[in-house]
């Protein structure tokens, strides 16, 4: 934790006091708080309110991107595909990571938000995603498999087209510093799982519009 804010949050908690346990009998009084409880409090919230070591693997995926996404509305459909751009910056001291994508024309025009993080509770990656073809906010829990370089993780798609609630994984793959492939994959009412999404970031070149 940085020491400045340790300092500041433990300062903070001599003028406030802990929050109070109590017995069964709410009118026994409260006991002491023990010697330490502040700083013990301090490390604690810096577990699980600051960016910690998990989020530097998502750093590689700031920046500018160039993007090309296919999507399969349905299995063994022929693929639609469009270029488009993505932006990923760091938002609120290194939180979260915010991007803005504009994924081109996907059968209708494609857009969307998401933000990308470390949940310390859950001890799970996580995203939330809402795009131009959706009502829904879509979000994920995942996993950093540090052998393949990849987040794989898992959520639930609402399917505009059918109105059908669908089992969803996916998969960030990092291939590299400049490229990274993202990959959707839906399961069907009968649990036959097919690629609904792949695209593939390509990091734009500096000083390229």
């Amino acid at each position: 934790m940085n020491p400045n804010l340790k300092l500041a949050f433990l300062l903070l908690s001599a003028l406030v006091p802990l929050p109070a346990v109590r017995g069964a009998d709410t009118n026994s009084p409260a006991p002491a708080t023990r010697p330490g409880d502040a700083e013990a409090q301090a490390d604690t919230f810096a577990r699980y309110a600051m960016p910690g070591p998990e989020h530097k693997v998502l750093e590689v995926m700031a920046g500018d991107w160039e993007t090309v996404a296919r999507y399969w509305p349905a299995p063994k459909a022929e693929p639609v595909e469009a270029k488009g751009t993505s932006h990923r910056k760091w938002i609120l001291e290194g939180r979260f990571l915010m991007e803005e994508l504009d994924g081109g024309n996907l059968v209708l025009p494609f857009s969307g938000l998401a933000l990308y993080g470390y949940d310390a509770f859950e001890q799970k990656y996580t995203s939330a995603w809402v795009d131009t073809l959706n009502t829904s906010i879509l979000t994920n829990l995942g996993d950093y498999d540090r052998t393949n370089n990849v987040v794989n993780f898992n959520g639930q798609y609402k399917d505009p087209w059918t109105g059908a609630r669908k089992k969803e994984r996916g998969v960030m793959r990092f291939v590299s510093k400049d490229k990274q492939v993202l990959e959707i994959h839906v399961t069907e009412a009968g649990g036959k799982e097919f690629e609904m999404l792949e695209v593939v970031y390509t990091r734009r070149a500096v000083g390229k519009t």
